[in-house]
């Protein structure tokens, strides 16, 4: 008996039915595992195959040197040391051979930090979605759905007619057509909308399950940091379900693949274009991929993945790994803290490089491919787009680009960009001077006020000193002994004070630190520095410094707008277009990331109207100008933007209307009571003797001109 186990279910088809972990082959299951990679091994060395490889083998040395000449990786990975406070190996060596401190003011880490946190403020505030879809102006559905909706209008406008007894004209034909067409129309918009927000839903849901938060988090970090931030999808995986069902009585889990789009952040590191391209669908690009076994597993099943292909990797490096050599792998390997060999190598993947391209019809005729994915010939002047996988030495996909326009599924974008380049700059390569500047001026900071805290000595003679007196270390009331030649001039010890150059560094220093907000367009009061003075020290100044410094961010936010989210919603909606089952969310669709820009509007416009209703608030006039209704919207719009539902929150305006009018009635009773009590008291104290005395006439109140004053009592 083994502890821990279950008796299986016979009944039941799901994972409980595990008979072990060891699974015993007949001779002949191994004889036909060992056909199928001796079959595989041999698709691999047509020349079809093989040409391939070798012109990915050789896209790969060209793209990889001209990134090595550029010294991209070097840069970037300066960046992820400056980011992390760390020096590397050859400024630590020069400071070792200078002395002194090694600090390192992580100014550059506080700056990536708030940059990110902006961003995501921004991008995923006020719980709203930064992009929907809308029908196009004219949009465009199948055939059916247009004669239904044309049938129906027909239809209603027969039975209106035959309810209200109206003949048609004759000469009204063509007023009733237009009317007719116009019916049609707006029936064909309200059916565009209802498809548009059916597909928002779609891939709203597909980008949850596709990992796309988490990966949209890498991103952000990627872009703050590196040359480029790059976002990668729709790719299709195959994804373990699990299901419950009831057989029998009793519940069980059974397992299911399904196939999903999934979103991947793709590192900077990992990218290399090639030499003439300035974005992600011109020249080649190939991604350098570290595949984990699991990941392979994934592809087995996908169409146009070689699955026989697939075994055979993993039956090669499922082990051992795969990887290829590049310069910077074990740096960058110790700055991400991942457990890496010597040389750089994770032994736990299978390296792989993944091309897209467009391809001369020549070459790939030279390599043995005479038909597209249509059936037609390969025309040798035409440019075809093809995307390739290449694990280890073994092909395991290639296809034509399955875009209908060639575009890859790819999407870069740069904080700063640099006109005709493919890189730009990250926050840490726009501060990298200002990050030296500041560790100098510390480092001096520091070796100065170690220098000048105490005096320093200077012994003029040594030979006037006794024999072992210790002269390396200089405590409090220490007595010095000193021998007196006959020759001595002099005294043998003198005493000084260094100078203490402290507030000289402390201004070089935040003289820096604060060009560090011009030349990255991060104020420091975003990062929460409450040692903001000037305007920032009041509510007021303090918005106006926000909406300033909002001008620099959002270029970052209109590209990231534009080039990541627009390109991946797109990207997943013609996806779904072809691919899906359900044909009621299919419709002429646009995607609009307008409201990404107004995000961070919103934001500054809660707090103006915040500041508005504090200030109207407290001022008795200015509540006699600004009504109960009028405060009531403010508030309704306040509420909108916290993601709360403003209409239980805050009175409508027909609570508000009915709490006046009861408050009108009961003010007015109360104004027909008074009257009458105080009377009634004050003949109550005159016919006593007690109390106030009794009015005279002339104090009671007065009848208007004409009327007897009777009519007043």
């Amino acid at each position: 008996m083994v502890y821990g186990a279950r008796t299986p279910d016979p009944n039941q088809d799901a994972y409980p039915q595990s008979a072990g972990l060891l699974r015993v082959l007949s001779n002949e299951q191994i004889e036909q595992m060992e056909q199928r990679q001796a079959a595989a091994e041999r698709k691999q060395l047509t020349p079809k195959i093989m040409g391939l490889a070798q012109f990915i083998e050789n896209a790969w040395e060209e793209n990889y040197n001209h990134k090595r000449e550029q010294n991209i990786d070097e840069t970037m990975l300066f960046s992820l040391l400056q980011r992390n406070a760390e020096y590397d190996d050859s400024k630590i060596a020069e400071i070792e051979r200078q002395g002194g401190s090694k600090v390192y003011i992580s100014l550059t880490g506080v700056k990536c930090r708030a940059a990110e946190s902006w961003l995501v403020d921004v991008l995923g505030s006020v719980g709203e979605q930064s992009w929907e879809l809308e029908p196009t102006p004219i949009p465009e559905l199948p055939d059916d759905v247009i004669g239904r909706i044309a049938q129906s209008a027909v239809q209603k406008w027969i039975q209106e007619s035959i309810q209200t007894g109206q003949r048609i004209d004759p000469n009204k034909t063509a007023e009733i057509a237009i009317e007719m067409r116009e019916v049609v129309d707006a029936g064909l918009l309200k059916e565009a909308f209802v498809r548009a927000k059916k597909m928002q839903v779609k891939i709203n849901d597909q980008m949850a399950e596709g990992d796309w938060e988490k990966e949209f988090d890498e991103f952000l970090t990627s872009l703050v940091t590196f040359k480029v931030g790059c976002m990668k999808g729709p790719i299709i995986r195959q994804r373990k379900k699990l299901e419950w069902g009831k057989r029998g009585g009793r519940t069980y889990a059974k397992r299911s693949k399904e196939l999903i789009p999934v979103y991947k952040s793709v590192s900077p590191f990992d990218l290399f274009p090639s030499s003439d391209s300035t974005d992600e669908d011109e020249g080649n690009l190939i991604e350098r991929q570290r595949l984990r076994r699991k990941d392979l597993q994934d592809m087995r099943g996908v169409d146009g993945y070689d699955d026989e292909a697939i075994d055979l990797v993993l039956t090669k490096y499922g082990l051992s790994g795969y990887s290829r050599e590049i310069d910077t792998d074990w740096e960058r390997a110790e700055l991400e803290e991942r457990d890496e060999d010597e040389e750089g190598h994770y032994t736990q993947t299978i390296e792989a490089l993944e091309y897209w391209g467009s391809v001369q019809g020549l070459l790939l005729l030279r390599h043995g491919i005479i038909d597209d994915d249509d059936g037609k010939p390969i025309d040798p002047l035409t440019e075809y787009e093809m995307n390739c996988i290449l694990a280890g030495r073994y092909i395991i996909y290639a296809a034509f680009n399955p875009d209908p326009l060639g575009r890859r599924p790819y999407s870069v974008t740069q904080w700063e960009k640099q006109p005709g380049s493919f890189w730009g700059k990250g926050v840490p390569e726009l501060m990298m001077d200002i990050q030296n500047i500041c560790n100098a001026s510390c480092r001096a900071l520091v070796n100065n006020l170690g220098i000048s805290s105490g005096p320093q000595v200077v012994i003029n003679d040594i030979n006037r000193l006794p024999p072992g007196e210790e002269i390396e270390a200089l405590a409090p009331w220490k007595i010095w002994q000193l021998q007196n030649p006959m020759n001595a001039q002099g005294p043998g010890i003198d005493f000084f004070q260094p100078n203490s150059n402290a507030q000289e560094l402390l201004f070089v220093y935040d003289k820096f630190a604060n060009l560090a907000d011009e030349y990255t367009g991060i104020p420091a009061y975003i990062s929460g520095n409450i040692s903001v003075t000037g305007a920032g020290r009041t509510s007021s100044g303090l918005n106006m410094l926000m909406s300033n410094a909002a001008r620099g961010i959002k270029k970052v936010i209109a590209r990231i707008g534009r080039d990541v989210i627009h390109d991946i919603v797109r990207r997943q909606y013609e996806w779904n277009m072809m691919f899906d089952e359900d044909e009621t969310l299919k419709g002429d669709c646009r995607v609009m990331t307008v409201g990404i820009l107004g995000l961070i509007m919103q934001e500054q416009l809660m707090a103006r109207r915040m500041q508005f209703l504090q200030m109207t608030g407290s001022n008795e006039m200015d509540q006699q100008i600004v009504g109960v209704e009028q405060r009531a919207e403010i508030w309704r719009k306040v509420a909108g933007t916290l993601d709360m539902p403003k209409d239980s929150v805050v009175k409508t305006e027909q609570q508000l209307m009915a709490d006046k009018i009861a408050q009108s009635k009961t003010m007015e009773a109360v104004g027909q009571q008074v009257p009458t009590e105080a009377l009634a008291g004050m003949k109550d104290r005159s016919r006593t003797g007690t109390g106030t005395r009794s009015p005279s006439p002339a104090q009671l109140p007065q009848p208007p001109s004409g009327e007897p004053a009777a009519a007043v009592l």
